[in-house]
């Protein structure tokens, strides 16, 4: 059963890995409220890194999942904005240990045009890489519970 029960069973079937227990916000239907929920988060990928967070934000675009004017499978946990200390690093991860203190945005790629003219807002893979999770030469979502 994966992190949302029987209703996640439309994501990709995984090896169970590792985890722990985690408190999240879910939404779970259109429109619906943003549930706080006890979910079982994987251990850190190769290039993933594990944040506790010590605040967050709620982004118009996690509103727009919510009411499904930014298509999102549901359930989804949404959120890109936050502050926090770094708890675990990936193997293939560098500048960053356990203890860091970092603050986190949207997700951009650093090479096009806008990201090289410092305008990482418009980076032309921000939209697939902050709300669908589509960076690193994968064509799948990344999926931040265990499955």
């Amino acid at each position: 059963m994966g992190a949302f029960g029987d209703q996640g069973s439309s994501r990709r079937s995984r090896k169970k890995k590792a985890g722990m227990q985690v408190e999240a916000r879910a939404i779970r239907q259109p429109d619906g409220p943003f549930l706080q929920e006890s979910l079982e988060l994987e251990d850190p990928r190769t290039d993933e890194v594990l944040v506790e967070l010590r605040a967050t934000g709620v982004c118009h675009t996690d509103l727009g999942a919510r009411d499904q004017s930014i298509p999102a499978a549901l359930p989804v946990v949404r959120g890109h904005e936050g502050a926090g200390v770094v708890r675990a690093v990936g193997s293939g991860v560098t500048g960053l240990a356990p203890g860091d203190h970092v603050v986190m945005s949207h997700v951009y790629c650093g090479a096009c045009v806008n990201c090289r003219a410092g305008q990482v807002s418009y980076c032309k893979d921000v939209v697939p890489r902050t709300l669908f999770g589509l960076w690193g030469g994968r064509d799948e979502p990344i999926e931040r519970f265990s499955s």
